[in-house]
């Protein structure tokens, strides 16, 4: 008798690519709903089979400062034009600023840390910090200095560093002689050095006169201490100009 035949089909292998998306920024720092399509992370040449499902999921990439956020994924068509998507949306990310018992915040926070937190690539503002004696120099975390004004890519904790404030001291010896030189004696000290100055280690001499002591201004009304000391007096902690007060000393032969 007669023999019919029929077609047995399978379906065949056809190549896809898979797009990688990254959420931008708004001005204000918030996170955006328009995406750039990074094409150095573009996987192509994928081969599926033709009418299934792509599996976009296995081509997920980990990129500093974003996390997964949805795959789209599509047929694969026979003609090799399908492409899948992977979003990533920008990681929210915490910097911590801590402070030390002798250090202030200038805005008056109590708490011995200040958080920041936005999104990767947001900016934002540096808490502003104080130490008696010392002027700031910079923030830093394990060693490195902050930089810029944008969060990074990870969450980090910052402590202060600092330089030493030099306050000069200048001792006006009019007319004395300390220790052979007649010019006006110069020194400076700061509070992480040499933190304190003994006066009465720096007695001048002066022909037919007394010393009387040094005073913090040229009219001699105020007496300076005997020890300037930046550690356990901050009120010491500015620039000095002493004077030497001499009396007459009459002497009858």
């Amino acid at each position: 008798g007669n023999i019919t035949l029929y077609p047995k089909w399978s379906a065949g292998n056809s190549t896809y690519i898979v797009e990688h998306y990254f959420q931008k920024l708004n001005a204000d720092g918030s996170g955006s709903t328009d995406y750039n399509n990074e094409t150095s992370y573009t996987n192509t040449g994928i081969v599926g089979t033709t009418g299934q499902t792509t599996n976009a999921a296995s081509y997920q990439q980990t990129v500093a400062g974003f996390e997964f956020e949805r795959v789209e994924n599509v047929t694969i068509a026979a003609d090799n034009s399908s492409v899948a998507k992977i979003y990533y949306k920008r990681s929210t990310i915490t910097y911590t600023f801590e402070k030390n018992s002798n250090e202030t915040w200038r805005d008056g926070t109590a708490s011995s840390t200040i958080t920041k937190t936005g999104l990767y690539g947001a900016e934002f503002t540096a808490p502003e910090i104080e130490k008696l004696g010392y002027s700031f120099n910079n923030w830093k975390s394990g060693g490195t200095a902050l930089t810029g004004n944008t969060f990074g890519a990870e969450n980090k904790t910052f402590t202060a560093y600092w330089t030493a404030v030099n306050y000069p001291i200048t001792i006006h010896l009019n007319g004395g002689n300390l220790s052979g030189n007649t010019e006006d004696y110069e020194d400076e000290l700061n509070i992480a050095d040499n933190n304190s100055l003994v006066l009465t280690d720096f007695i001048p001499t002066r022909n037919n006169f007394t010393f009387a002591g040094y005073y913090t201004d040229e009219n001699f009304t105020q007496a300076a201490p005997d020890v300037i000391d930046l550690v356990n007096n901050t009120g010491h902690l500015h620039d000095w100009n002493l004077y030497a007060k001499w009396t007459y000393t009459v002497t009858f032969n």
